[in-house]
């Protein structure tokens, strides 16, 4: 049953990839002019993606099933456990193992006959999704193996076999399909990046963390009860593993490749970030700490007591702030940085995170206030100066962090408004912020309002309901504060919107509208001459009806018959011609 439920949990796990990447083809899929070339296309993006989708799965299985073989002929002793994971491997790789060569196979000849096979949705992601696992895990096994290997954790000689087959199947796809039939984008080497930079961030920490406790232990008279010296192999271990990785991908690709968004985000948001986050958080530890220890109230007698955790928050306080300065002065040897939208996101992500421990700290400090002065109302002790001490110490932080990070952003703006506010970094960072903090204020106001009526309804208003509300009236203060200055900026940003806003196009007037046309029945003894010269003079349209009774043409004066007929425009005019001459006569047909 547990292997059943194995199987089961996979292929439920596949069939949630396939839906997805379902979605993405459905969304992103190329469509054609209606007719038989969207079908056809439609049906190519199915096949692409069932041969993925499918050759991702039997990669996995089979893996799995050599890594399960692997495991079992190298133990000595098979028991019932082994049988069962030696079957089960064999059933995975005889069925997944020439599936995937026969789609391997098929795919690649579709690669080698099709341009747009190799630029395809589907084939990117599963190249970069066989590389990204394959990468982790084999990241993973080859730790735990070598921390086994020399002594930091148990050792088992099998263990290597995952190390084994993971590796292989990331060199298949960077060494064979990766080279013979291309891979768009950039994706794979900022994931492999990444990959590395937090093995080893993660080793470089331990080992600082090791360094620090020796020097602490070296300093104290005597040790807290229980203490014991971290190891130093698994730090180095994951320093090694993890300085390969990114050895490999960053130094050997990424770092001279083209500087695209992946590349920013890489370096912006993560590495540099990342590092001063890590950095910032960890300095706060222990300068609260040691404030706790000279002005605020100890918990513990013994300074080694005290100060035991302060050694880690200082391996990763180095280990932040290399990758900080790395980073930092990776993107400022580029030259001029265009202002594209990673770099944005990582100032305003930068002014979040100033603003936040700043909001933290002024809530701290009004909640401190309001508990001292409850406890005056009340007569009850109170002890707020480890909260006062951590609330000045976020500020001091977060304040500083908050306006220098603000002010660039100020200042891009000023340089350019349109593109500043019209971006989608800055109106997500308002909606956010102005969004959070309004949830959270009303949140805090109805908590507030239900604790003091409570207590009125109770008869014990006073200093206790205070003390109960601190934390309410202290996030309604900071928060609705917040709130309110980014709906000032929110509307700054709309009226500079419209200040910049392109003029309309002036209104130009109509176009006259034609002269109606004007229909003459020209009633004559013999109309021929007398309707070309009418129509020629007054462009109306001239019908002739030629008189029975054979009267003479009399002598008429043209000029002032088309004056006559021109005071007529736009209706219908009868002119009718008899010996003493014409009349104009309108009517209406």
């Amino acid at each position: 049953m547990e292997v059943l439920a194995g199987i089961l949990g996979m292929l439920m796990q596949l069939a949630i990839f396939g839906v997805i990447a379902w979605a993405i083809v459905r969304f992103l899929g190329y469509r054609r002019e209606a007719g038989e070339g969207a079908d056809v296309d439609r049906a190519t993006s199915v096949r692409r993606l069932f041969v993925y989708g499918l050759m991702l799965a039997t990669l996995i299985l089979g893996a799995i099933g050599t890594t399960m073989i692997g495991r079992t002929l190298l133990t000595s002793s098979w028991s019932d456990e082994e049988r069962t994971e030696l079957a089960l491997g064999l059933a995975f790789t005889l069925v997944a193992g020439p599936a995937y060569a026969f789609l391997v196979r098929f795919a690649r000849g579709r690669l080698r006959d099709d341009d747009g096979e190799r630029t395809s949705l589907a084939w990117a992601a599963y190249l970069n999704t066989a590389l990204a696992s394959s990468l982790i895990v084999a990241t993973v096994t080859a730790h735990n193996f070598l921390a086994g290997v020399f002594g930091a954790d148990e050792y088992e000689w099998r263990s290597i076999a995952p190390v084994v087959v993971w590796a292989a199947v990331w060199a298949m796809h960077w060494f064979w399909l990766r080279p013979a039939h291309g891979l768009p984008g950039d994706l794979h080497l900022a994931v492999g990046s990444l990959t590395g930079l937090v093995t080893m961030l993660i080793g470089l920490g331990g080992v600082a963390y090791v360094v620090g406790d020796e020097i602490y232990a070296s300093v104290v008279e005597r040790l807290p009860a229980g203490h014991e010296s971290p190891g130093l192999a698994i730090w180095l271990i994951a320093t090694g593993v993890g300085a390969v990785v990114w050895a490999w991908h960053w130094l050997g690709y990424y770092l001279r490749a083209e500087r695209t968004s992946f590349w920013h985000v890489y370096v912006l948001p993560i590495g540099t970030l990342g590092g001063l986050v890590a950095s910032i958080s960890s300095g706060a530890t222990i300068a609260y700490w040691t404030a706790v220890w000279y002005l605020g109230d100890r918990e513990m007698d013994l300074p080694s007591e005290h100060f035991e955790h302060v050694s880690v928050a200082a391996g990763f306080l180095v280990a932040g702030m290399a990758t900080w300065s790395y980073h930092r002065i990776v993107l400022q040897t580029g030259g001029a940085v265009d202002r594209s939208e990673p770099l944005r996101s990582y100032d305003y992500l930068m002014a979040a995170s100033g603003l936040v421990a700043t909001v933290v700290g002024a809530a701290l400090a009004l909640v401190a206030l309001f508990e001292s002065i409850a406890a005056r109302i009340t007569g009850d002790p109170s002890d707020v100066a480890n909260r006062l001490i951590l609330a000045v110490i976020l500020g001091a932080i977060g304040l500083p962090l908050w306006w220098t990070y603000w002010s660039r952003i100020g200042q891009h703006l000023d340089v350019d408004p349109i593109a500043e506010i019209g971006s989608p970094t800055r109106r997500l960072y308002l909606v956010v912020l102005f969004g959070a903090g309004g949830l959270t204020a009303l949140i805090s106001l109805i908590v507030v309002l239900f604790v003091g009526i409570e207590d009125l309804l109770d008869g014990t208003f006073g200093g206790e309901t205070l003390d109960s509300a601190r934390v309410g009236l202290a996030l309604l203060a900071t928060v609705t504060g917040v709130a309110w200055y980014h709906l000032g900026v929110f509307r700054s940003d709309r009226a500079i919107a419209e200040q910049h806003a392109p003029a309309p196009a002036p209104l130009l007037p109509p176009a006259p509208l034609p002269p109606p046309e004007t229909h003459v029945v020209l009633i004559a003894p013999r109309g021929g001459e007398l309707a070309e010269a009418l129509a020629a003079a007054t462009g109306a349209v001239v019908e002739t009806w030629v008189r029975e009774d054979d009267i003479p043409m009399p002598d008429i004066d043209i000029d002032e018959l088309v004056t006559r007929i021109l005071e007529d425009a736009g209706h219908e005019v009868a002119v009718v011609v008899g010996p003493t001459g014409a009349d104009v006569i309108p009517y209406v047909a």
